[in-house]
């Protein structure tokens, strides 16, 4: 069986590769190919999440 993951640098593309691996759903005498763009960066957190993403304040000492 030959599988080839199109979109392998992104983390949805790398996450399916690591569990074809893992799951060992892909024999050994079979090929993976991982397809991607050369020089794609990932994209960065939001940085407006709302309340999910506030730092804890320390609480205070009783």
């Amino acid at each position: 069986m030959d599988v080839a993951v199109i979109g392998a640098t992104g983390d949805i593309g790398r996450q399916i590769c690591a569990q074809l691996i893992e799951r060992r759903v892909v024999p050994t005498t079979s090929r993976l190919q991982l397809v991607g763009r050369r020089g794609v960066r990932r994209r960065p957190p939001p940085t407006d999440c709302g309340p999910t993403c506030a730092t804890p304040t320390p609480s205070t000492r009783r």
